[in-house]
């Protein structure tokens, strides 16, 4: 693929590089029609899922740069598949005889944690290896669990579980080790701000409030979650990113239905990378903030065009926003924010509200994952 890639900018630069101002001659069509041809060419063959559509599940998301992962339901038995994007052939990975509602791969897909609905067995949710071989098992415990991995330590993730009398607790968990570590005193929505800070809204005590304050704690081994001190007054949102940095998106101007997104240093204060959103109102004094996704560098998010209430018109950009250096770049347009996720090396885009396209910000192409077997 790398060598595709150079190629395909060698071929651009001299179909359009060498343009220059003057009218192109019969020769320079020629040569421009033979560099769109063999663009077209270098471009891979992508092979949709043959699924049978009485068993298929879902498109569950990326294993690694070139396989998919899809989700199938028969005979009592629920299978995880990889999928070749560029060959086709399709390799079990992981099985059970209870239901598989998701899966969430850790930020440099070693380790997945696969969910299930416990029927015929207690287990909430798997932890597996690259080889889909089960690590560690989380009982069923609580209403739900949210599972947080850690994008600095490979293996490592927190846990925040909303129990049946609505207390939460977070526990850490270590899976290659199998350690374990229980934090009662945390909410079930965490996101890692750095390699040794989590942060969370607090909603707890703001509950009535549109936005809520931003809580910081440092992780130390041998004392616990320590209190750290609040490095953001308020804000809606809060999500964690790569590279010791974090994102918040806040209300700017109720009046003009403005939001604010901001790219934070975890140690610093002030914003590093900041920009105004138009936002979508829900009619309940709240607003909507459509889908996003993270990729390794980038955030990813939709855009729109202009504020709006929820159930108008809305058009849309997806735009990816280079967390280091800022730099934001249009996508595509499109009428519906629907589901992303971003393949490890950001080269291609799940989409769709089952994740049925795959789009590629190289080739500005979109393909149809899902036909009838």
């Amino acid at each position: 693929m790398r060598y595709i890639t150079l190629l395909l900018s060698l071929i651009l630069f001299f179909l359009i590089g060498c343009q220059g101002n003057h009218p192109l001659t019969a020769e320079e069509l020629a040569q421009r029609e033979a560099a769109r041809k063999e663009v077209t060419k270098l471009m891979p063959s992508i092979y949709p899922l043959q699924v049978d559509r009485f068993a298929f599940q879902a498109i569950a998301g990326w294993y690694d740069d070139d396989h998919l992962l899809y989700i199938t339901d028969e005979n009592g038995e629920a299978t995880i598949w990889k999928h070749h994007l560029y060959s086709g052939t399709t390799a079990a990975f992981f099985s059970s005889n209870d239901p598989i509602i998701d899966i969430t791969p850790s930020p440099d897909y070693q380790w997945f944690a696969i969910r299930t609905i416990p029927i015929q067995s207690t287990t909430d949710i798997y932890f597996v290896n690259k080889d889909g071989k089960v690590m560690y098992e989380w009982p069923l415990d609580g209403m739900s669990v949210e599972v947080f991995w850690d994008p600095y330590t490979s293996g490592q993730a927190m846990l925040g579980v909303l129990h049946d009398d609505y207390s939460t607790s977070a526990t850490f968990v270590n899976v290659k080790d199998q350690s374990v570590k229980l934090y009662h005193d945390l909410p079930s929505y965490l996101q890692w701000i750095s390699q040794d800070m989590i942060g969370y809204m607090d909603w707890e005590t703001n509950s009535m409030q549109f936005e809520a304050p931003l809580v910081v704690a440092r992780i130390d081994d041998s004392e616990g979650v320590l209190p750290y001190e609040a490095i953001q007054q308020s804000a809606v949102l809060l999500i964690g990113l790569n590279h010791g940095k974090y994102l918040t998106v806040k209300l700017e101007d109720m009046a003009t239905l403005q939001s604010r997104y901001e790219i934070h240093d975890a140690e610093q204060a002030a914003p590093a990378i900041s920009w105004t959103v138009p936002g979508i109102n829900l009619y309940s004094g709240q607003w909507w903030i459509p889908n996003f996704a993270i990729g390794k560098d980038s955030f990813y998010y939709f855009h729109p065009n202009e504020a709006a209430n929820i159930d108008d018109a809305i058009h849309y950009r997806l735009v990816a926003v280079n967390i280091i250096d800022g730099e934001a770049k249009d996508l595509l347009e499109t009428e519906n924010a629907v589901p992303i996720k971003v393949s490890p090396d950001e080269s291609w885009l799940l989409l769709g509200n089952q994740l049925e396209f795959l789009w590629s910000p190289r080739y500005g192409r979109q393909w149809e994952l899902l036909t009838d077997s």
